[in-house]
């Protein structure tokens, strides 16, 4: 739906473990899950923000607006298991998007470096490059950039901090 010359997002919010979540798709895909951690209004803004050139529509549980897929998402979030594979409406750069694309084939449960994951994508010098795509991920837990450590087996910063990133690994240890 288009309201003006706009793409219209829809947004919700989802109770899911480790947090709260913010979800925000498209009519093609899912273009954002965000972990709520101040505040629902403070998510709001960096989802504004990020999407500043679309409008943001609130859906309500039940409506129209709920995409089908929208109980994958959910199964996928209760159980790292049911990996959710899109449909996805990324919105970066193709350097990000490859990045992006590499990080789904990380296996649930382990690890790769952000060495590797520049070496995956054909470009073994851009570690800092794979680094900041990491973190502007904007479907983190489902395409898991947490799952991307440093070289020496050490956490870097994670977005959401290095807290979350433990706990949702250690989740996934559990669902090996």
């Amino acid at each position: 739906m288009r309201t003006s010359n706009k793409e219209t997002l829809y947004y919700t919010c989802l109770d899911s473990t480790p947090q709260r979540l913010l979800v925000c798709w498209s009519d093609k895909g899912l273009c954002a899950l965000y972990p709520i951690m101040a505040s629902v209004e403070e998510s709001l803004a960096e989802l504004k923000k990020q999407f500043r050139s679309s409008d943001l529509l609130q859906a309500q549980a039940q409506t129209e607006a709920m995409p089908t897929w929208m109980t994958d998402v959910e199964a996928s979030l209760k159980d790292p298991a049911n990996e959710f594979n899109g449909p996805f409406d990324l919105q970066g750069t193709e350097f990000q998007k490859q990045v992006w694309q590499a990080l789904l084939t990380i296996p649930l449960g382990q690890t790769r470096s952000y060495r590797q994951i520049a070496e995956q994508v054909g470009r073994p010098n851009a570690v800092r490059a794979v680094g900041t795509a990491c973190g502007s991920n904007p479907i983190s837990i489902l395409i898991p950039c947490h799952r991307v450590i440093r070289s020496d087996g050490s956490y870097q910063g994670y977005h959401w901090g290095i807290e979350m990133k433990t706990r949702l690994l250690a989740a996934e240890a559990g669902f090996k």
